[in-house]
């Protein structure tokens, strides 16, 4: 298993080339991702998360996938509300969106961190041999 400092360059820089493709496809046009180049913050603190937590609860794939989604949620959650405090800048709006809570989290990006903690813990499962 690659240390924590890699997983989270590696988490950070395939958040970004995700965020930045999902975003430049709905908009129709290049729209680079997070607000940092070339790293996705948020995908390098949950992706490590996951690993973590993987690493450390010892309950079934599809528990711990769950558990992986909350924690995604919530940190996307915390993430938004401490960007709108601390940098007075609102990095994500959902509030379009049905089912949102405060514009910081919904139902659809919940099921994409779903999608994505499920990959995540397919290669975990994979590189480690847990099953």
């Amino acid at each position: 298993m690659l240390p924590f400092w890699a997983l989270f360059l590696l988490f950070g820089v395939l958040g970004w080339l995700l965020d930045t493709s999902y975003r430049s496809i709905v908009d129709k046009k290049y729209a680079p991702g997070t607000w940092l180049p070339y790293f996705g913050l948020i995908y390098a603190i949950g992706g490590t998360l996951c690993v973590l937590l993987f690493e450390n609860i010892h309950v079934s794939a599809p528990v711990q996938v769950l558990i992986g989604t909350l924690a995604a949620v919530v940190l996307e959650f915390v993430g938004g509300v401490l960007s709108l405090a601390i940098l007075r800048r609102r990095l994500w709006n959902y509030s379009h969106e049905r089912l949102h809570f405060m514009g910081h989290i919904d139902m659809l990006h919940t099921v994409y961190w779903f999608a994505i903690v499920i990959l995540v813990r397919v290669a975990y499962g994979v590189l480690t041999g847990y099953p």
